[in-house]
């Protein structure tokens, strides 16, 4: 009821101005359910020094300083610790597969760093058989499927007319019913690369999904040596990137398999404006390869002094610069061969939940039709009224 939502929000409030998600995870935890995540990474090595793709079918959010917002940013800490690069690739799930608390993010961290390790002292392959570089249109529906390990393909979706904003996971599992352990030849990255209002999923769409991703499946396996270039574009570097870019930065993927080359942009941030992914994938594909262009979906400033915190890549960033960073750092057309392995493992971890989720919707909106003495309360004192929703009023 109300009260739930005045407890909730007012847990927001003291988040939000004093970095500190603890209140509102006891909240979270409350509702939250466990669920078994389900985690890729792929071990690139290069003439140079190693990279990891990490492919986590969770959301990185809800808040910032909540859940799982600071997941990206402890794991790019903790590829600098291990002296190497990561990409991190936002897989299938919306909000409701949220890490409900800092703990349980810390649980996935220390899984990916475990498997990280194993991987460094695995054997890795230069000739891998996969479904080679295409691309695939199925209704409203674009696919990029890149080969990056023996029978595994990335597959890139994005939308062409609705909001690409998150793969849910009842989506996902309709596209599993359909295609059984087929499903596993891919991971299924969400492109998260154009913000707009509608991001739902209808009957039609995961028809069109399923569809695509059944032309990949039927086209042959090919092959061949992979060849990868993996490309790291410092936050630092870009102009206007506060609350805009995360911790990540811009990572460039060039790719070359079966005569075909393919570029992948990675963003660190929360969606993307789409007339500058397109004007960016426009780009690259002028130069020969077939592009995309995705973010990681970061929450990591999401509700950071309110609106101000949610920006899309485009809001603040000068597009003209990211597009003169982005091809600058294409300086040398040469896609060197490299040796790559996979792993798959699953953390148990307590999730958001559906119900969770909403509930901190309802919260936030039930609260502002409170009166305005209780309304002004909550911004006056936080604190307060936090710890005494959180300790007292249960």
């Amino acid at each position: 009821g109300k009260l739930y939502y005045l407890k909730m929000f007012g847990a927001f409030i003291y988040t939000m101005m004093n970095g500190d998600g603890s209140f509102m995870e006891l909240h979270i935890l409350r509702s939250s359910k466990d669920s078994d995540i389900k985690i890729h990474l792929i071990h690139v090595i290069e003439d140079d020094g190693d990279s990891f793709i990490v492919a986590p079918y969770i959301h990185a959010g809800p808040l910032s300083h909540v859940g799982g917002a600071d997941l990206i940013p402890i794991l790019v800490k903790a590829a600098k610790a291990m002296k190497t690069k990561l990409v991190y690739l936002h897989g299938v799930g919306g909000h409701e597969v949220d890490p409900a608390s800092y703990d349980d993010t810390m649980i996935i961290v220390n899984s990916i760093k475990q498997a990280m390790i194993k991987l460094r002292s695995s054997n890795h392959v230069e000739v891998i058989k996969a479904k080679p570089i295409m691309r695939v249109e199925s209704g409203d529906v674009r696919l990029l499927t890149l080969p990056i390990a023996n029978g595994k393909n990335l597959v890139l979706v994005s939308r062409m007319r609705k909001s690409m904003d998150d793969i849910p996971m009842y989506v996902y599992n309709r596209v599993a019913e359909e295609l059984g352990e087929d499903v596993n030849r891919f991971i299924i990255i969400d492109s998260q690369n154009s913000f707009s209002s509608d991001n739902s999923w209808s009957d039609d769409d995961i028809r069109d999904l399923i569809n695509g991703l059944r032309n990949i499946l039927n086209t042959p396996d090919v092959e061949d040596k992979l060849k990868l270039r993996i490309i790291h574009i410092p936050r630092s570097k870009v102009p206007g990137s506060f609350m805009e870019i995360g911790d990540n930065g811009v990572y460039v993927l060039l790719m070359e398999f079966n005569n075909t080359s393919s570029a992948l942009v990675v963003i660190d941030g929360n969606n993307i404006k789409p007339d500058l992914a397109g004007e960016i994938r426009r780009r690259l594909e002028d130069m020969g390869y077939l592009a995309e262009v995705v973010t990681t979906d970061n929450h990591q400033y999401t509700g950071f002094f309110g609106k101000v915190g949610y920006h899309v890549v485009g809001d603040w960033v000068s597009k003209d610069d990211l597009i003169r960073l982005i091809l600058g750092a294409i300086n040398n057309p040469k896609i060197p061969v490299v040796k790559v392995n996979y792993i798959e493992i699953t953390s148990r971890i307590h999730v958001v939940g559906s119900d969770g989720f909403y509930g901190m919707v309802r919260a936030a909106s039930s609260a502002v039709s409170l009166t305005p003495v209780l309304a002004s309360l909550l911004f006056i004192a936080p604190i307060v009224l936090s710890i005494i929703a959180t300790y007292i009023i249960f």
